[in-house]
């Protein structure tokens, strides 16, 4: 089994994406044409995060890297929150995600043809 010997938590990377409004199904008609549109659901306003996380382990005296990105959304409709406080919150939900992602891998290596 891999020992991890170093992680780096590199700073994040947000992009703040406004709110959707919902659209209403609608119905255009023009001449003998009708144009059923379907509608959608809105969206609040969110930023989006991307964090680089690079692993330094040793396995058999042997040592390797991992670098890999991971992102999580932070639900705030103010565009101007302060950067930090929203790498923050971020930040702090990535332990939990990769928990979660750590007991389905196992379910799934448990079980390859569940794939859940």
């Amino acid at each position: 089994m891999p020992e991890i010997t170093d992680v780096s938590l590199n700073s994040g990377q947000i992009q703040f994406i406004k709110e959707e409004a919902p659209v209403p199904d609608n119905v255009q008609r023009e001449g003998n044409v009708t144009i059923h549109n379907q509608g959608r659901p809105g969206r609040p306003a969110y930023y989006d995060t991307s964090f680089l996380i690079s692993m330094d382990y040793v396995e058999g005296g042997i040592t390797g890297t991992n670098i890999f990105s991971l992102g999580t959304i932070v639900v705030n409709d103010q565009e101007s929150a302060p950067y930090r406080e929203v790498e923050d919150q971020a930040a702090r939900a990535l332990p939990q995600m990769l928990r979660d992602l750590a007991d389905r891998l196992e379910k799934q290596i448990a079980n390859p043809q569940d794939g859940s």
